[in-house]
Parts: C-alpha cells; structure tokens; sequence
C-alpha cells in the first residue's frame, strides 16, 4: 500500500471506505480503470473533511452504475449527460459520482458543452481549477499511484486557487460560483492570474450566461457547506448573489439564522452516526424574510424539486411535532431520550436546536449531542464477540443496541483501565535494567581494570639520542624459551567461534571496621546575651609623625633593657646640739 492510499483511506470514515471497495470491486470485474478523482483527493491532500465521492472511469462509465445499483443496492439521484455517467446515492448513506473521463469543448461562453472519450490526464488538464485536478488510481497494477498534470498539490501547499487553462472561466461562467464557494470554505486566496482572468469575465458580462440548472445545482452545493452565511456573504459583497433571485441582497440575507445554524453544527461531535438532509433547512432560513412571493418566484425561476420544495415547508410542522414529544413526561430515561432523536431526521434536531424555546427540550437536545451520541460511538463489536454472532445478523444488532442503552444509562460500567505505575525515585532501579546504571543515565557500563604491575621498561641502545623513535624491541631480560606442542583432538567450528567469557574482577575489600573514639560532648550553648545599646563610633586615631615613631621604638628598646639594682639608703644626718646650751 502506497503512502497516498493509507492517507486517503485515514481520511475517509469506514461507509465511504466500503463504497471505494465496491466501485473497485465493479471496476475490477468490468474490466475498466477506475480513478478517484475531484473533491475528495483535493480534501484528502489538504487535510479537510471529505463530503462526497467522485468517481472517474475511463470507459463505459454507465455500466458500472447499473452493477452498482443491482449488485450493492445504490439509487440513481440524477443522470448527466455531459459526462456520461450518473450520482447515487448508496444504502449507508454516502453520495458518489460515477462519470467517464471525457474531454469538453465549447463552441461559444455558457453554451452546452461537446463530450469525446479521453484518458485521465485529458481528462484533468481540462477541469476548472488545478486543486480539483489530481486523482489516485484504484486498479491493481497501479494502485495508490497519484497523477497531478496540473501541480495542483503546490497550489494547495500555497493555498492558491488557480484555473487550468486561459480560457477557464469564458467556457462555463458558472464556474466563477464555485471559485468564490471553494474560497470561502478553503480560506484560499486567488492566483493573479486567475484574478485577472474573472476580471475580465465581469467586464464582458459573462456571469450573465450561467443557466438556471447551473444556479440549482450551486444552490444545491451551498446547502451542505458547513458555514454557508460565509459564502452568501462573498457573492453578496461580489454581487452575485442576485443571480439567484434578484432580492437575495443585502438585508434579505438571513445573518442570525444561518449563525444560529452555524453553532448548531459545531456542537454535534465530528465524526458521529449523525445524517442530516440539508436542503430543506437551507431553503427554510434563506426563505425566513422573504415575502410568500418572493418565495414562489424562487421556486419557479431555479426550477426546485417537489421533494425540494416539500422538505422545505414541512420542516416546521415535523419539528414541532418532534418537540412535543420530546417535552412528553413519560421520557423518564436517558435512554428513552436517545432512542426518539436517533431516529428523528438530523434536519429536524438542528431546527429545534435552533428554534426551540422550552427549557427542557434544550437540555435534552443538550444532552442527547454532548453526551449518548459520544458513549454510542464508544461501543465496538469487541464487547460483544463473547457471544459468537455474525456482526451483519439482526440479534447481533440488537445485542449491540441494548448494549447502548444500558451504558446511556448508566446500568454498565465501561472498565476502567489500570492506572499507570508511579514514577520510579531517582537511583531505584527498575525491572529489566542492569545492575549498576542510573535509571536516568544513557552511558556505558565501564568496567574497572584490574591492578597489574607497570610494563617492563624498553631497552635503549647506547648512542642513541633520546626522543627519537625507536623501533619495538624485546624487554631487557630473559626471554621464556618458545614451545611448540602437539596437535590435539579437532575443536568443532561453533565452540572455536565462542567468545571467551569475559571474567570481571572482583572488587577490592573494604578496610577492616575500627570502632572510632566518641567526640566529645559540645559544650551548651551560651544563653543570648541582651543587647547593648550601640555605643558610638570613636573618632579613628591621627597617625603618628614618622619622628614620634622613632621615639617609641627607644622607649622599647629601654624597656627591654635589664634595670640596674637599687642603691642603698644613706642614713639620715646627726644633728648637733648647740654648744651655748652646755653649762
């Protein structure tokens, strides 16, 4: 399987997948080469949802539309003659066209185009816009192979729309419609040249020639754009919008509707079992403010179908119809809810989403998207294999449905998975890891060298100058003399290919344990001594004069000096008496 057929087959969901295995399987049996070409190769390279089926066969293309419809049970909706082929409609719900690879040409502007059988790249070449023109083959011999003649992939990676040819757009003006419907939904841009092409289109006049079919059909494409106020709003501010009825302008267009409609389908989950027929309820809201003539010059002037045109009016009456059921009191179960809009139209669910005003018809609307179509959807034929019943047989179907039921209800439990173990703490070693590496570190084990005794010293020759290379000489000493034993018993060729087992060393014992004397205890801690106020800052000292530092090293020095020992105290003198006092 080629890249292009996984991705496109990842894109489309499993009912369109079964069509591509029909049309490949009619194809094969009929002998034809079958492409899948348009749209959806166009939605499947640049990655957007992929609404319908274009088939292209180089051949009889009306052949295989009668076996598909005999065999695999589609409904012809339409037939077109331009392209020989036809649009069914298939029992699960999927719109394909089936037509033949043709080349068109145009004798003048909006006339009807002359068909020839072509190949595939005639037929690509001469399609409106490069993005449509790349298909991917489903035959056997080459399938997944993906033809672009056009490079249209480049445009889609430049978000570009760009026409094939020069003359694109003068051949089938109605073109112009879906450029301006691909760029609102795509949010592309157009080519210069393509630009320049329209300009000149609408210079002429040209938008003038599109027919009545060629609106219907567009009015058609409109209703299953997903935002169709952006498209209205682009043709209005182009003015062509009038085309369609000459009092779809301006006011008439029906902003809050279609932005009511617009929320509406964003709340029902992607993917989900959720079929709506558009057309009714485009028509209702683009109708909302028109007069009831403006509404019959609108049916007469696009042609409408009865179909058309019934599920345009009766749309009210069956919504209503459904909201008082829905609003009924004997809906006492979740599962009661479920089954009554599963098997309401999408159409008249989206109306009353939209329209309704009660309070508990929002809320189980509410529900009914948010939360049973979601747990439906969960349910797979896994649950179910248990019982050995064909998948296609009507008791499988019911067992699958109470299934269903009983998990919108909550009487089932889904199984809760385990839950995951706790992340290992860093340095825990966990199952599987070898002993000895971080749990968090990518290097090597390095095993450690044993310890051996240093190399022998080489011998240098006298006479030699040192640091010159020398050549590999035997260590100095005694060589143990060479022996030459006898040829033993032959080793098979497995046990000589045996890597020796590698012998790691032991590890060196740790030094014998020695108790270690006890420290002594630390004294206690002195108690916190109060604060002091803070005393102020002492001037800082001048220094000395360099003649004062001498003076003081003297003063030292004397000090340093032994003392001498202290003189002996003379007596005091004897005082004589005087000598006129003697008698």
């Amino acid at each position: 399987m080629s890249d292009y057929m996984f991705m496109l087959e990842s894109h489309l969901s499993p009912e369109q997948n079964q069509v591509v295995g029909w049309v490949e399987a009619a194809a094969s049996q009929a002998g034809v080469n079958a492409f899948l070409t348009g749209g959806a190769m166009r939605d499947t390279m640049g990655g957007f949802p992929i609404r319908d089926l274009d088939f292209t066969i180089e051949g009889n293309a009306l052949k295989l539309v009668k076996h598909l419809e005999h065999k695999n049970g589609a409904t012809i909706l339409e037939s077109s003659d331009d392209r020989r082929g036809a649009e069914l409609l298939f029992p699960n719900g999927v719109r394909a066209q089936v037509a033949s690879a043709v080349q068109l040409t145009y004798a003048k502007p909006g006339s009807k185009p002359q068909a020839k059988p072509a190949s595939i790249h005639e037929d690509l070449r001469g399609r409106d816009f490069t993005i449509n023109s790349i298909a991917i083959s489903l035959n056997k011999a080459s399938r997944g192979l993906l033809l672009d003649p056009t490079n249209g992939l480049s445009d889609l990676e430049r978000r570009e729309i760009r026409v094939n040819s020069h003359h694109t757009l003068y051949d089938d003006p109605s073109r112009i419609l879906r450029m301006f419907r691909l760029r609102a939904r795509l949010g592309f841009e157009l080519d210069p040249r393509t630009q320049c092409q329209y300009e000149n289109v609408r210079e002429a006049g040209l938008e003038t020639k599109i027919g009545l079919r060629d609106l219907h059909e567009e009015l058609r494409q409109m209703a299953d754009e997903p935002n169709p106020l952006a498209v209205l709003e682009t043709l209005d501010r182009e003015k062509l919008s009038s085309l369609f009825t000459p009092v779809l302008t301006g006011a008439k267009i029906n902003t809050a509707g279609f932005g009511k409609l617009e929320k509406a389908r964003q709340a029902v989950p992607y993917g989900m079992d959720f079929h709506t027929t558009n057309i009714g309820l485009f028509l209702y809201l683009l109708t909302e403010k028109f007069t009831p003539s403006e509404k019959a010059e609108l049916i007469s002037r696009l042609g409408l179908t009865k179909s058309e045109v019934e599920a345009w009016q009766k749309l009210e009456g069956k919504a209503k119809k459904l909201e008082r059921a829905l609003a009924s009191p004997k809906l006492k179960k979740p599962s009661h809810v479920y089954t009554l809009l599963k098997a309401a139209p999408g159409e008249e669910v989206l109306f009353l989403v939209i329209s309704s005003e009660n309070r508990l018809v929002k809320d189980r609307l509410k529900n009914h998207l948010q939360k049973y179509l979601p747990t439906a959807h969960e349910v797979s034929d896994r649950e179910l294999a248990h019982l050995n019943l064909d998948p296609a047989s009507p008791k499988f179907k019911q067992a699958r449905q109470d299934l269903i039921l009983a998990y919108v209800d909550g009487r089932v439990k889904k199984p809760v998975p385990p839950p995951e173990p706790p992340p290992l703490p860093p340095g825990q070693r966990g199952p599987g890891r070898p002993p000895g590496r971080p749990p968090s570190s990518n290097a090597p084990t390095v095993i450690p060298k044993s310890p051996s005794a240093p190399p022998p010293r080489m011998a240098i020759p006298q006479g030699t100058q040192p640091g010159l290379r020398l050549p590999l000489t035997r260590p100095v000493g005694s060589s143990p003399p060479i022996s030459f034993a006898k040829p033993g018993p032959s080793v098979p060729l497995t046990a000589r290919m045996t890597p020796p087992p590698i012998i790691m060393p032991a590890p060196p014992s740790p030094p014998p344990f020695s108790r270690a004397p006890k420290p002594a205890p630390a004294p206690p801690p002195p108690a916190p001594a109060k604060k002091a106020a803070p005393a102020k800052k002492a001037a800082p000292a001048k220094k000395a004069a360099p003649a004062k530092k001498a003076a003081v090293k003297k003063a030292a020095a004397a000090k340093k000096k032994p003392k001498p020992a202290p003189a002996k105290k003379k007596a005091p003198p004897v005082k004589k008496k005087a000598a006129g006092k003697k008698r």
